[in-house]
């Protein structure tokens, strides 16, 4: 015998001119009042319980306050290539429907099989993923999105991740540089002489150097 079932609609507000409700279905008459009665206290607290929170439309708006924001264009490229790989499994789901469970499969998947490089994923890369989906989580709730989950605290990232290593040029590999008439020369003996990354080479400007005082004002 089917198990029996209970249904209400709650006014949310009006939409663009027109009155909307939302429909809640419950096992039991004391569960679809709970239901009801929490559905009106975040519309009381201004959630927006209405409109269709997609990841993907979330993710456009956070990447698009970080490059309002001075951040150098390294990091921005860090935040894109988090994203891309992110907007793979999440691009048109809703937030309410991206489990803890679900999104640790996604987060091991990419650690076994980079699908840029179809290799194991750097521990770096699956940090920055992990963060970078955390961060847009936060802002989404931030902006009164009514089911935006919390649960970035207990996602683990694999321990045998391969880790990117670095290391100094060799003598032969700086005298190269140095000796190797090349468009990227210049910028290649400014990287290697004054300790710049490339993020902050590229942002250089004329008016940041001082010949005279061998200075560089880095911003």
């Amino acid at each position: 015998m089917p198990k029996k079932s209970y249904s209400t609609t709650v006014y949310i507000g009006t939409v663009n001119g027109k009155k909307k409700y939302k429909h809640i279905r419950a096992n039991s008459q004391r569960e679809l009042k709970q239901k009801a009665a929490s559905l009106k206290t975040e519309i009381n607290n201004g959630k927006d319980v209405y409109s269709k929170a997609v990841f993907g439309v979330w993710a456009d708006k956070w990447i698009n306050e970080r490059k309002k924001n001075t951040v150098s264009s390294g990091t921005l490229t860090q935040y894109e290539a988090a994203i891309k790989h992110l907007n793979r499994r999440y691009q048109y789901v809703e937030f309410k429907n991206i489990t803890l469970s679900d999104f640790q499969l996604f987060l091991n998947g990419i650690a076994e099989n980079n699908p840029t490089t179809n290799k194991p994923t750097s521990k770096k890369t699956l940090e920055s993923i992990k963060k970078v989906a955390a961060s847009i989580f936060r802002y989404a709730r931030s902006n009164n999105i009514a089911g935006v989950p919390d649960f970035f605290r207990e996602v683990s990232i694999d321990k045998n991740a391969p880790q990117e290593k670095r290391r100094a040029l060799t003598e032969a590999e700086q005298n190269r540089i140095i000796e190797t008439p090349h468009t990227a020369q210049l910028p290649a003996m400014i990287m290697l002489f004054a300790g710049l990354r490339r993020g902050e080479c590229l942002a250089l400007r004329w008016i940041d150097i001082d010949l005279e005082k061998a200075r560089i004002k880095v911003r």
